[in-house]
């Protein structure tokens, strides 16, 4: 028998395997290192405003589910965690892989080869280059599934049953259209685990007693810690989802009349929804040949000319529409392919020569016996999932899309991810059989695959440089033109460098293949760090890098402001660039300084801001009165009769440039930053105002000349002018506060209205007691004040239960652990049989 001792005794695979993570990490993020660089991620950032860290917790305390990946936003600068979250995630993930393999008592080595072909698989990595974060954090959850559900079936234990929930309950959070993927597949791997324990002699029937009512655990686990997450799948998803196939907004969908029953246009327009970006089959060779069809849609010099996110044949115009969109590859890795199907042919080889017999052991070696039985359910995997992949260009996925609710499920392409993670653990089956080969004809027959496939690849590689005078012309004619030329050669490029993957892995195998034990440890060793650098140097052509330094360093115009005003707040109407957050530096610096642009952002028209901006924009002065406006950046011309009246003083004229502002000497073009010297600042309270007036109908009151408007009830003919004094001690967002609270010494009756715009979600108290939250211009939350000494807060609202049932959950599922592990081990009940 084995001892536990050896078994473990891997430390130097896990350091190999850690350290080859971090150089990979460094090499492909270096160009993101430095202080103010950044990833570009189209849906996920980079750019963040003060109270990012605070939105978070609220999110969180509003009913949210605690998730790990919230620490990150909780303890580190936002603008490094954006960065840093891809770097964890995928480390988590690869370490997945690696659970899983070792449960499968699979050499160090190979476990780490697996594991990091799956963090750095094609799809999977370099979807960073198009943000997804919610990605990310849910597969570096999800995929643990597998290892848990492998030790669930050996060794019965309730802490792997109440783990497998815990990591599904964390994923549920994010991504949940992928989620069903991979819960799917688990679920198919569960069943497979069940069916296989007939052939080891345990049953099918005792198997299915002993084990799948203890799922209970993990169903319980994941309901208690996943709520908020299912719940939002459930609402907020599906919901949106339908928007989307629609074509309108989440709201115009809720007021429209739902139809009896879907006609057959609304079916071919949700199943071209549906199947956009499906899987073309002649992608299939990037799998093994990076950039074969160029690298990112529209990034030169190598755009990405292929099918894979084109619009259906029926309306794509060739010429007139954007060819395709595409932000990631799918490459799965030259080595990493080449060991998979290794993997599967060693398996098939095995089986026919000792159908009946058990597995001999290893010689020389002081690892467990590798169990290898998983093989031939990722090979299941691997077709049925590329299959489905490929979507709309096989008939297989219409059986799919037949079933209830994966009309949801957009882009087939996403299947990919599946044979990704088959095509990872199959490698590491493959690397694994390499190592502890004792026969060296089974070695030399990777020796002829890796030169099956460079000689395939050459053969490729003379059909497309025959092919090349059609493929300018193909590429030309999607209007990529200028670099049809250099897409060619770089196919060609691209092939050479993958037959020369495949000869240095038959080299290295070559070297080895009459010679056993440490040679062979070497040559995994070597292979290892090939495979590792092959998707280094692919993922690395998707890093494209954003000078934030404008968006975060004050610039000149923020720090004059911040010297002047006292206090936090600072309303500002900015003429001069659009309120575009993500897409302006200027305003986002002027947002990340903590002065809020009253203007509204693109898509906020319909909303109240937009609509009473517009209406007030011909008289700007009552319209800095009602937004509360302490500065304005227009041109000088524009400001001439303000300047001249005296309603604003000037501060300094600059110009803007790539990123940075110019002091000028003032002219007519210059911009200038003004002041309005009277501008009140911060939440005031008042004794008159015109009450009664529903929030719908106070932007056209406001706009008919009237006065502070507000849904509260009217002030009294005979209040005092003097309202009593008012000191702020906290600011929602600044200083880590997560409410706004006020003290409030009333003379008389008033109104409070706080200078913080309305959001969904406020709620105010009056001496720790919930009270009515008024509405005041269509803009501020306010609140009635009677006459004394209060202690006021203005905060959103609080849902406690989720967030700490999850956390204590997840909590005393680490505690469980932690003392499992460090308590000793009983010895075993002596039963009085002979040796």
């Amino acid at each position: 028998m084995i001892k536990r001792s050896s078994y473990l005794k891997s430390e130097w695979g896990t350091l190999l395997g850690l350290g080859l993570f971090a150089l990979c990490m460094s090499y492909v993020f270096f160009s993101v290192l430095t202080e103010y660089a950044a990833l570009v991620s189209a849906d996920s950032g980079p750019f963040y405003n003060q109270a990012h860290g605070t939105t978070v917790l609220e999110g969180l305390l509003n009913g949210g589910g605690f998730t790990p990946q919230l620490l990150y936003w909780l303890v580190l600068p936002p603008l490094y965690v954006h960065d840093l979250t891809y770097v964890i995630d995928s480390l988590v993930l690869a370490l997945a892989g690696v659970y899983y393999l070792r449960g499968c008592r699979i050499h160090p080595l190979a476990a780490w080869f697996g594991g990091l072909a799956l963090g750095l698989s094609g799809y999977t990595f370099t979807l960073f280059s198009a943000g997804h974060r919610g990605y990310f954090h849910m597969f570096s959850c999800a995929v643990w599934a597998f290892g848990l559900l492998l030790r669930c079936f050996e060794t019965r234990r309730l802490f792997y049953f109440a783990m497998l929930g815990l990591v599904f309950a964390w994923g549920s959070t994010y991504q949940p259209d992928v989620l069903v993927l991979v819960g799917g597949l688990a679920g198919a791997y569960a069943m497979w685990l069940t069916v296989r324990s007939r052939r080891a002699n345990e049953g099918f029937w005792k198997t299915s007693v002993s084990v799948w009512p203890r799922f209970v655990i993990s169903v319980l686990v994941l309901a208690l810690v996943g709520y908020g997450g299912i719940r939002t799948a459930l609402t907020t998803h599906i919901a949106g989802r339908d928007a989307q196939i629609a074509g309108v907004s989440v709201e115009a969908l809720k007021n429209k009349p739902a139809p009896a029953a879907r006609t057959e246009a609304d079916k071919r327009q949700r199943w071209f929804f549906a199947t956009n970006w499906s899987l073309p089959p002649e992608d299939m060779l990037e799998f093994v040949v990076p950039g074969v069809f160029g690298d990112e849609s529209m990034q030169k010099p190598y755009p990405y000319w292929g099918r894979l996110g084109r619009p259906s044949d029926e309306v794509f115009q060739k010429g007139r529409m954007m060819p395709n969109y595409r932000q990631h590859t799918v490459y799965l890795g030259v080595v990493s392919v080449l060991f998979a199907i290794f993997g599967v042919m060693a398996w098939i080889v095995r089986k026919r020569e000792t159908p009946h017999a058990a597995r001999p052991p290893i010689p020389d070696s002081r690892f467990p016996v590798p169990d290898h039985a998983d093989v031939p359910f990722w090979m299941a995997v691997w077709v049925i999932c590329l299959l489905l992949a490929m979507g709309r260009y096989t008939p297989f996925y219409r059986l799919f899309f037949s079933i209830p609710y994966m009309d949801y499920i957009r882009a087939p392409v996403k299947f990919l991810h599946l044979v990704e993670i088959a095509t990872a653990l199959l490698a590491g089956f493959g690397l694994d059989r390499f190592i502890r080969s004792d026969h060296a004809g089974e070695r030399r027959r990777l020796v002829w695959l890796s030169g099956g496939l460079a000689g395939l690849l050459l053969i490729v590689m003379l059909a497309m440089m025959i092919a090349k005078p059609w493929a300018i012309r193909h590429i030309s004619e999607l209007g990529l033109g200028p670099v049809a030329r250099g897409l060619g050669d770089y196919a060609v490029h691209n092939l050479i460098r993958s037959v020369g993957f495949a000869v240095a892995v038959a080299a290295a195998v070559w070297l080895v293949s009459r010679k056993a034990g440490r040679q062979a440890t070497w040559a995994a060793c070597a292979i290892l760090i090939l495979a590792v650098v092959d998707q280094s140097m692919v993922a690395r052509r998707y890093v494209r890098v954003l000078d934030m330094k404008p968006f975060y360093h004050a610039n000149s115009v923020v720090r004059t402001i911040q010297k002047i005003q006292d206090g936090p707040y600072v309303g500002m109407v900015n003429y001069a660039t659009a309120n575009a957050f993500t897409e302006d530096w200027f305003s986002a610096a002027l947002a990340v300084g903590g002065i809020q642009n009253r203007a509204p952002a693109p898509g906020e028209q319909e909303t109240p801001q937009g609509k009473l901006f517009v209406a007030l924009q011909r008289d700007p002065l009552r319209l800095w009165q009602v937004f509360r406006v302490n500065y304005v950046v227009a041109t000088r011309r524009m400001c001439e009769p303000f300047l001249r009246s005296g309603v604003l003083t000037p501060v300094f004229d600059f110009d803007l440039g790539p990123g940075f502002v110019r002091q000028v000497q003032p002219h007519e073009k210059s911009l200038l930053l003004a002041r309005l010297p009277n501008a009140p600042s911060g939440p005031r309270l008042l004794t008159r105002w015109t009450g009664g007036i529903p929030v719908d109908e106070q932007i056209a009151a406001l706009a008919g000349g009237t006065n502070t408007v507000t849904d509260a009830p009217a002030s009294p003919d005979s209040m005092s002018s003097d309202a009593g004094t008012l000191r702020v001690a906290a600011v929602r967002g600044v200083g880590g506060s997560l409410s706004t609270r006020i003290q409030v010494s009333a003379r008389v009756g008033s109104l409070l209205v706080f200078a913080e715009r309305l959001a969904d979600g406020h709620e105010v108290l009056l001496d720790g007691k919930r009270v009515t939250r008024y509405v005041v211009d269509a803009l501020w939350p306010a609140m009635l004040i009677p006459p004394g000494e209060h202690t006021v807060v203005l905060r959103h609202k609080r849902a406690y239960a989720s967030p700490l049932v999850s956390g204590a959950t997840a909590l005393t599922i680490l505690a469980w652990w932690i003392v499992v592990r460090c308590a000793p081990l009983r010895p075993k009940r002596d039963t009085g049989n002979p040796a």
